[in-house]
């Protein structure tokens, strides 16, 4: 089966490792790629402190094995999850050893590391501009310089830029609102969070609503 992955990005990268394993996949993205760590321009938020928490690096170790490894010899930082320093509302939290390892990286140098290990072809200077159908069924894409792109499935990993709901809005596609939610995360359906108060904090005029002495 061809595959078609919108998007060069992380997402796009482990979709096509995995997706190559039965299938011909080549990647579109839109940027210009190089093979050195650079920052790019779809990527806004790359400039930005990142950390590969525990289950991720799990997960990318069993996709690439020896990455971490990789990953540090290039420059990241390894350390204990236990030894972060976190503020909550209610302080600092205590370190605590772990063992369970934390990766302090840049965004660039994972992505780069990641696609080099990828098998899939990659090509990079695409837009893509819709989707291509045939009786109804999406059969590839459009690009705006390479003409229509078949495939058998496409998948977005576009993110934030993605088009797909105009692209299958246009299609004939029923559009679905998005689902939104006023519970706070993790918090269980039918629960209410509780305020919880901060014993040192005493200032009547405290920015935190939830502190003791704060306006509420």
């Amino acid at each position: 089966m061809r595959v078609v992955v919108v998007g060069g990005g992380i997402a796009g990268l482990l979709a096509a490792r995995v997706l190559s394993e039965a299938h011909d996949v080549v990647v579109l993205e839109r940027d210009e790629l190089s093979d050195e760590v650079e920052y790019r321009a779809g990527v806004p938020q790359g400039r930005h402190v990142h950390g590969l928490l525990v289950r991720g690096g799990e997960l990318l170790e069993g996709l690439f094995p020896g990455l971490r490894d990789e990953l540090v010899a290039a420059g990241a930082v390894l350390a204990d999850a236990g030894d972060m320093r976190i503020l909550n509302p209610l302080g600092w939290l205590a370190r605590t050893r772990t063992g369970l390892p934390l990766l302090s990286l840049s965004r660039p140098l994972l992505e780069t590391a990641i696609r080099r290990r990828v098998t899939a072809e990659i090509v990079d200077g695409v837009h893509v501009t819709g989707l291509s159908l045939r009786d109804g069924t999406v059969d590839g894409v459009l690009t705006r310089d390479h003409g229509k792109i078949g495939a058998d499935l496409v998948v977005d990993a576009s993110g934030r830029s993605s088009k797909l709901a105009n692209w299958l809005a246009e299609a004939g596609s029923r559009r679905r609102s998005p689902r939104s939610s006023t519970r706070a995360p993790g918090t269980p359906r039918g629960s209410t969070p509780r305020r919880r108060t901060s014993p040192w904090c005493t200032r009547k005029a405290c920015p935190r609503r939830t502190c003791r002495g704060g306006a509420r």
